[in-house]
């Protein structure tokens, strides 16, 4: 049986000038138990400065995080699919 690499969860987190809503969630994200996930934060073209500031913060997360900005707002169940095509 071959070794499987990919995490247990994935999740998927859509912004939309969630302003510092967005921080606290994925605060929340590390500070629960599980650790081996993926965090996918898929920007829905913000025009407010909440993925300026996951930016400034990234030293705080790590490799499990991923940023996926679009360029325009296709709406949350499309950011959503769009990842979970992935």
């Amino acid at each position: 049986m071959p070794y499987n690499t990919s995490p247990l969860v994935s999740l998927i987190v859509v912004n939309y000038n969630a302003g510092s809503w967005l921080q606290a969630c994925l605060r929340s994200v590390c500070a629960q138990g599980l650790t081996d996930f993926e965090c996918f934060i898929v920007d829905n073209a913000s025009s407010d400065d909440s993925i300026d500031e996951f930016v400034q913060n990234l030293p705080q997360y790590d490799k499990r995080f991923h940023l996926i900005n679009l360029e325009e707002n296709v709406g949350f169940a499309a950011a959503n699919n769009l990842v979970a095509k992935r």
